[in-house]
């Protein structure tokens, strides 16, 4: 080894710039332009949107799907169709991987059904029948029933009704059932 020429010492000096973020993003979910809360049933376009200082992107998992497909756009839409109906899960995450806890909504635009009967015959809307009791029975193959209604003869108001009980004052009755989304018969 030669001792004669001194070692040379490199001395380095770096920095780094790094953040510190633990917060997730705000979101928000409206439809039809009115703020809604998670598990809510509705039959207006959704609109679900997040803001953070950092990038976000959407999960959402859609009605018979079985995983959570991402979406990069500025807020996640759902429209308000058929094809649409059933439930809806989804998330927001910024870039960090914050995230905001699950929300769902329940979409159905298709109203309920419901048929009139004259005992223990099906009556068409606007029919008659001679039998000694008419009665209505609702029913919804989406967010189910919410309540049902019934004018009954005389009255010209709707009072609330539950499906399927049976009246017996002759004269004209009108019925009509929303499900939980707002939908009516």
């Amino acid at each position: 080894s030669d001792t004669s020429r001194p070692c040379r010492t490199h001395f380095y000096t770096y920095y780094f710039r790094f953040e510190v973020d633990n917060t997730a993003p705000t979101d928000s979910l409206k439809a039809g332009g009115s703020t809604i809360s998670s598990g809510s049933y509705t039959n207006k376009q959704v609109v679900y949107s997040a803001t953070d200082k950092n990038s976000v992107r959407y999960y959402v998992q859609s009605p018979g799907a079985s995983s959570y497909g991402v979406c990069y756009e500025s807020s996640l839409i759902i429209d308000a169709n058929a094809s649409n109906n059933g439930w809806w899960y989804m998330y927001a995450l910024d870039s960090l991987d914050n995230k905001v806890s699950e929300k769902k909504i329940y979409m159905d635009v298709t109203p309920p059904s419901g048929a009139l009967y004259g005992g223990s015959s099906s009556v068409l809307s606007g029919g008659y029948t001679n039998a000694s009791y008419v009665k209505y029975v609702a029913s919804d193959a989406h967010s189910g029933v919410y309540q049902c209604y019934v004018s009954t003869p005389g009255s010209g108001t709707f009072t609330s009704y539950t499906s399927g009980t049976q009246l017996t004052a002759e004269g004209t009755y009108s019925f009509y059932c929303v499900d939980r989304a707002g939908n009516a018969t």
